[in-house]
């Protein structure tokens, strides 16, 4: 093992230029990458928590609200092309969930699991229609 980390450390300091200025390359593109990601995740975040606003603020059926990703967005009827979780990742298809955002019922994991068994039913939602 000693002589392993002997080795490493000599291959690492006898390295080339052009190794080292690869490694920095792909360091600075994991770091840029994450951040990234991390942006992508907080645009993400963002968006669910304005459509779940729209819609009540947290789960239709029990009124959970503490965690947004334990709230999933459920399609009454199916219009959308993709589900809504992705959809809220690109911006068409954000603006798509806000026109028919009429469609969607926040529900909780479990309320969501315990509707697609068959053990309880949706409320029903008060008609949106402007209706004189």
């Amino acid at each position: 093992m000693k002589k392993r980390n002997e080795r490493q450390r000599k291959n690492y300091h006898s390295r080339t230029p052009e190794q080292v200025e690869n490694d920095r390359y792909m360091k600075a593109n994991y770091y840029i990458s994450n951040n990234l990601n991390d942006k992508k995740k907080i645009k993400y975040n963002k968006r669910k928590q304005h459509i779940v606003n729209l819609l009540g603020g947290g789960c239709t059926i029990c009124g959970y609200n503490k965690y947004m990703g334990a709230i999933d967005l459920h399609e009454t009827e199916r219009l959308l092309k993709s589900i809504p979780s992705r959809l809220i990742q690109i911006d068409e298809g954000y603006k798509s969930l806000l026109d028919n955002i009429n469609i969607l019922i926040p529900l909780c994991r479990n309320c969501h699991a315990e509707y697609h068994a068959g053990l309880i039913e949706l409320p029903v939602k008060p008609s949106t229609n402007n209706q004189k």
